[in-house]
């Protein structure tokens, strides 16, 4: 998996949302480059996880969740992304 993030990309970003977290690793990757990320994660070991790893759990199932605020971009690893394009076609 490759991830790159920078701080200069992230600066102006409050709030990220990564709506399927699993373990955490894009998440913990965003918060390092400087993002403030909320998770949601549908798996309750995986959400214990990414608990213990200080992230902030929003919901546990994205369909379900009531967003509490707007986010400026969603992360997403791109089985994600092709799962939610399937949503709006």
């Amino acid at each position: 998996m490759m991830l790159y993030f920078t701080q200069e990309k992230l600066k102006t970003l409050e709030n990220l949302l990564e709506p399927n977290a699993g373990d955490g690793r894009l998440a913990l990757a965003a918060r390092q480059a400087g993002a403030i990320v909320e998770v949601i994660e549908i798996d309750p070991i995986l959400r214990q996880i990414l608990f213990q790893q200080g992230l902030k759990l929003v919901g546990s199932d994205f369909m379900d969740t009531e967003p509490l605020h707007l986010y400026p971009r969603i992360i997403a690893n791109r089985w994600c992304l092709e799962f939610f394009a399937t949503l709006t076609s």
